[in-house]
């Protein structure tokens, strides 16, 4: 297994995202991981946001190495920093 670059801060989330999140009549960020099955590993962890026409849309993303509750802590407290909660 390939060492990870480590980064300080998830992904940021796009500008046009980060507004509509920000600006939507139904606030919602819905948050998932996956097992990412390459020859690297990792696990893929995404918040996404749903807008008032149904479309969705990545608000961040970053692959971690491994699956924990420190990760996700991690990973949910700098979302919530980001988008300002």
């Amino acid at each position: 297994m390939c060492p990870r670059p480590s980064h300080p801060r998830p992904m940021p989330s796009s500008g046009p995202g980060k507004k509509a999140f920000l600006s939507s009549y139904w606030p919602f960020i819905g948050v998932d991981g996956c097992h990412m099955k390459t020859q690297f590993g990792g696990i893929l962890l995404i918040a996404i946001n749903r807008d008032v026409n149904d479309q969705y849309f990545s608000l961040t993303f970053e692959v971690v190495g491994t699956d924990t509750t420190n990760s996700w802590r991690w990973f949910l407290t700098l979302l919530l920093e980001d988008v300002g909660i």
